[in-house]
């Protein structure tokens, strides 16, 4: 996203309503964004700065910036964090180890920033028929065929999921969207003009989104999500960790992103392709306090509930999946991770590893590492074998976005 699209009324709304509340959800948990480095003041306003310079300009810039980055342009490094000896994009090929690939996917995952009513009634300036998400994707797509079309041997292929809060919308506006912009037929599509450049649905539970809501009409809008990814076999990416641009109360926000809260719909939809991103990382000391997470922190292995929660879901459907976006920005989670996957039986090992992605989370990410080339590195030095890369990072991906190469 670039800055003009977050929706900063509604964030400042929610802190407004209830700052002691913002204090304790772990916003400010050491484990969150105040990392060791960050804690140096120097370098949490030069960390504020990066991140804030990487949301500048238009989506073909940052495009631009983030393949100019593994290509080695930015030379301003610390020399204290781990880079590769070499550009991972160098002689027309993405080199990754002792491997070699022709192009990088990218999944941006839109999120859907439309001001609810009840946050209208507070403003004077509003206006009618406002819609963030759908100037959000019109400026995506713009961003996407401008970046193909100066990058002649462009990196990037690039397959967006459209962010939709029901909340925001009517079930009518809602069918407006997805037949606007999510594209059906699970074709890669490069050059060609076209808004139906969506591959799947993006959720977000701290922002309004609620699984399994007790409303009959919410239902029936989220259902209708539901239906038509399923029926198209349509990926879903839903936000799950503790944190990010919450925009209601942390009690909503944490039983809305709760893993255990999508089983209603799960139970319903069990062919839906669901993957929970950031793997369910949860930074709150709270939620981190019970004698199992004690015991997992002791054992070297996540500790997060929610964590647990989602592979517990792994093993009853199919097309649940999950990814280590932004959990990945610190080398110890790759290590827990490995431990967990080392302390069960070689089936459930094996099955687990096929519900696993690679994710950037690129910009957010950020405020954690220095540089998107950084995060690559912090994968690359994972005591994950090339096997286990190419399964997180190329086939799973791949099978959970149903792509199809032209012919």
């Amino acid at each position: 996203m670039t800055l003009q699209h977050p929706n900063l009324v509604s964030f400042i709304n929610s802190i407004d309503s209830s700052l002691p509340d913002f204090l304790r959800s772990g916003a400010l948990s050491p484990s969150y964004i105040l990392t060791m480095r960050n804690l140096n003041v120097g370098n949490m306003f030069s960390t504020l700065m990066n991140t804030l310079r990487a949301f500048e300009g238009p989506i073909e810039r940052i495009l631009a910036m983030m393949e100019d980055d593994l290509a080695g342009t930015y030379t301003n490094r610390s020399p204290l964090l781990p880079y590769p000896e070499k550009p991972f994009f160098r002689d027309g090929k993405f080199h990754f180890r002792d491997m070699e690939f022709d192009r990088v996917a990218l999944c941006p995952l839109l999120m859907d920033f439309s001001i609810l009513e009840s946050e209208k009634q507070k403003m004077y300036y509003t206006q009618p028929g406002e819609n963030k998400i759908a100037d959000y994707a019109e400026d995506t797509v713009a961003g996407i065929e401008a970046y193909y079309g100066t990058r002649e041997h462009h990196l990037f292929d690039i397959f967006p999921f459209l962010g939709i809060n029901p909340k925001a919308h009517t079930l009518k506006e809602i069918e407006c969207l997805l037949d606007t912009y999510v594209t059906t037929d699970h074709v890669i599509i490069r050059e060609r003009h076209t808004k139906k450049r969506f591959f799947g649905v993006k959720f977000y539970p701290p922002l309004g989104f609620d699984a399994w809501p007790k409303e009959k009409e919410e239902r029936k809008k989220v259902e209708a999500l539901y239906q038509f990814c399923t029926t198209y076999d349509l990926p879903v990416i839903t936000h799950c960790d503790d944190q990010g641009f919450r925009t209601y109360p942390t009690k909503y926000s944490w039983e809305w992103t709760s893993p255990n809260h999508y089983i209603p719909a799960l139970e319903r939809y069990p062919e839906l392709r669901l993957d929970f991103a950031h793997f369910g990382t949860q930074y709150s000391g709270k939620s981190r306090a019970t004698l199992n997470a004690i015991a997992a922190t002791v054992a070297g292995q996540p500790s997060s509930p929610w964590f647990h929660q989602i592979i517990e879901l792994m093993k009853i459907y199919p097309h649940v999946m999950s990814d280590f976006s932004f959990s990945g920005t610190i080398a110890t989670f790759y290590e827990e991770v490995l431990t967990y996957l080392a302390a069960q039986d070689e089936r459930t090992r094996e099955e687990l590893k096929q519900r696993m992605m690679f994710g950037s989370d690129f910009s957010i990410n950020l405020l954690k590492v220095e540089s998107y080339t950084q995060y690559y590195e912090l994968f690359a030095r994972s005591g994950f074998s090339d096997a286990d890369v190419i399964r997180f990072a190329q086939t799973n991906p791949m099978a959970f976005l149903g792509l199809k190469e032209t012919t």
